[in-house]
Order: structure tokens, then sequence, then C-alpha cells
């Protein structure tokens, strides 16, 4: 078995040295109800230990904007962080000024739609969530910043897909899905911990690797529906990092 401490600074490694900048401890008032522990795989291990893994609200997560990535989103709501005015982008009757033009001819450069109601939603121009009330299909604009040559799509196609990604996960650090974790044992000992996901799909990966042969576990915190409603993809990858 690695020893905890060890497993935590190689995660930290691993990660990118992400202990000052995205590895959260996750504090005490997450300490909340819990649901039953489930099995990772079947059959008698004398060493199994029983983990919780606790999710908890990541409040201190950049914008995607702010990275290393080089897509840089502009809106034209004066109630955004994010606010440029469209003067910048676009010429009278709102023609694209020429610059916006060329990048937008190459797949660097994109007219985003924006929608509204509770939560929000930015895509690509007309593939946000249709509403006559509560969506615009002419919202910011989407601009990569960099050379074309840092992308990793060539053609028009391949930039809007990788602008959709990326549009994804904007949108989610704006809804305020941004988690950290800590998966300890019944007696408190850290076993990992990490925080700075958007999302979670990724977090799960990770969170699985903690695992061991013969490990139960269970979500415990504010946060635990969230786990929940991933539980079957957390079991597959756990039961096979386990194997």
């Amino acid at each position: 078995m690695i020893d905890a401490p060890l497993l935590t600074r190689w995660r930290i490694e691993r990660l990118g040295n992400r202990e000052t900048t995205a590895g959260h401890r996750v504090s005490e008032t997450t300490r909340l109800a819990s649901v039953s522990f489930y099995p990772i795989t079947t059959g008698e291990y004398d060493m199994a230990r029983k983990l919780r893994v606790r999710i908890a609200n990541d409040f201190d997560v950049e914008s995607p904007c702010a990275n290393d990535g080089a897509w840089k989103l502009y809106s034209f709501n004066r109630r955004h962080a994010s606010f440029k005015h469209p003067d910048n982008f676009f010429a009278g009757a709102g023609k694209p000024q020429t610059w916006l033009a060329n990048k937008m001819r190459r797949g660097l450069a994109f007219i985003l739609g924006y929608y509204e109601h509770g939560n929000c939603q930015w895509a690509l121009s007309g593939e946000q969530w249709p509403c006559p009330w509560d969506s615009v299909d002419v919202a910011g604009v989407l601009v990569w910043e960099r050379d074309p040559k840092d992308m990793g799509g060539k053609t028009v196609e391949d930039r809007a897909a990788d602008a959709r990604v990326f549009l994804q996960e904007y949108t989610n650090w704006c809804n305020g899905e941004c988690y950290a974790f800590s998966v300890e044992t019944e007696a408190g000992e850290l076993v990992d911990s990490c925080g700075g996901f958007i999302g979670v799909e990724y977090m799960f990966d990770v969170i699985a690797e903690s695992i061991e042969a013969g490990d139960e576990w269970e979500f415990v915190g504010e946060y635990r529906d969230v786990a929940t409603r991933y539980e079957n993809k957390f079991r597959a990858k756990s039961e096979a990092v386990a194997v």
C-alpha cells in the first residue's frame, strides 16, 4: 500500500504542482451527511479500507480565459466581467471589422449566442438553447489570441469543435460548477486531495486513481449529489483501477 502523504505529493506533482494554485484542502464545514458505502470489487480483503470522498465547491478557480489557453471570450452584456463594447468588433450595421472578419474566415473567431434562465449557456451563435425570451444570437465573440500554429485544429471545422469544448468549460465556470475533493479513511487519514476542477468528468478520473482493490467508498459533503449523478462512471473507473 502506498503511503498516503507520498501519494498526495505524487498527485500534486503529477497534476503540475497545483498545491498552491488549485490543490485546496477541503474545510471541515463540508463534512455533512453521507450516503451508504459501496464496495469497489468483490472478494475478501483483510486490509480493505472504508474511504470517504468529500466533494466541495471551489470558489478560487480562475476563468478559463485566464489560464494558458488562448481563447478569449468577450461579452456584450455590461453586467458581465468579460464585457467589451460591440464597437470594438463591428462597424456600421453590425458588419464585422476587417480584422475580425479575417479571423472568422479562418476559424480563429466566432460570434457567440447566449441563453440564461437561472443558469447560463454560452455557445456558437445559433447553437444555444432556443428561447424567444431568454436567448440571443449575437451576445459576444470568441477570439483566438495566440499564434494559429499553437492551435491543434487546422480546419475551420476542427477549430469550431475546439471552441465548443472551451465554451462548455466556460459555461460550467460561469455557473459555479467548480469543485475540489478529498479522499480520507474512516480514521481521518488523508489519502488524496485536489481542487481547481471545472466540471466533474476529469475530477472523477483523478479520484478513481486513489482507489485500491477491496476498498469501499462513500460520497459525503454538501455536493455529494454531484458525485451520485456520476456514480456509474466512477464505479467502472474505480474497478478498472483496482484490478
